[in-house]
């Protein structure tokens, strides 16, 4: 059984060991390199363990080269199974390969601090529904300016953006930003920058990463 890590360009891999001390090996496919585990016994669970050092593997691989990265899980019986899925779609991935060459993804998120923030607008209506709706939309009308904002003071240094607003409990804004290598220091600093001058917000940048949100799903 093959665990899947990632689809790169056909080079040997300097990734030490996978999951459970597996062997990693990059197994050519046309233009593509596809990096992979064999498992004797059933594949790994997904722990919090395994999925970590699935990612391990995948920040290994990008100092090598372009990285189109896999989720956990993927798994196939063999190599010629893991080939055949993909040769329909070798151009495109190639293609992908090529576009996030020299970059990484770094993730941007805005929080809530503790500190209450402006009293939203109070409803002509009566009843908790109404003051409810308001407040809901009162929250994401200010996480969408935060995320134009933030747009605005670092969009120039990235190639890429994917942003979710509201996506859980005290976080205003998630973003993925695509950026060369080169530019991530100063795109640091602009987050910083950018936090001071935010009330009732804290940004939290983290990365660099595999370019998960900038490629479509390989399989």
């Amino acid at each position: 059984m093959l665990h899947l890590y990632a689809i790169t360009e056909p080079h040997p891999t300097a990734a030490a060991a996978g999951i459970g001390g597996t062997g990693i090996v990059s197994i050519p496919c046309g233009r593509l390199g596809l990096v992979v585990s064999e498992h004797r016994t059933p594949a790994p669970d997904l722990t919090e363990e395994t999925l970590w050092h699935h990612e391990a593997v995948l920040e290994q691989l990008m100092a090598e080269g372009p990285v189109l990265p896999i989720r956990f899980g993927v798994r196939f019986a063999d190599a010629a199974a893991l080939c055949d899925e993909l040769r329909p779609r070798m151009a495109s991935l190639a293609e992908a390969l090529e576009f996030v060459r020299g970059k990484v993804e770094l993730g941007v998120r805005v929080l809530e601090d503790n500190e209450k923030p402006p009293a939203p607008r109070r409803s002509t209506r009566s009843g908790e529904g109404a003051r409810y709706l308001l407040e809901r939309l009162d929250r994401r009308n200010r996480a969408a300016a935060v995320a134009e904002r933030l747009r605005r003071n670092v969009g120039d240094l990235a190639v890429g953006e994917q942003a979710r607003l509201l996506p859980g409990k005290g976080t205003l804004v998630a973003s993925a930003f695509l950026v060369e290598r080169p530019r991530v220091a100063g795109f640091r600093r602009r987050v910083e920058v950018l936090e001071r001058s935010l009330d009732h917000a804290a940004l939290f940048c983290t990365g660099p990463w595999p370019p998960y949100h900038f490629v479509d799903r390989p399989i």
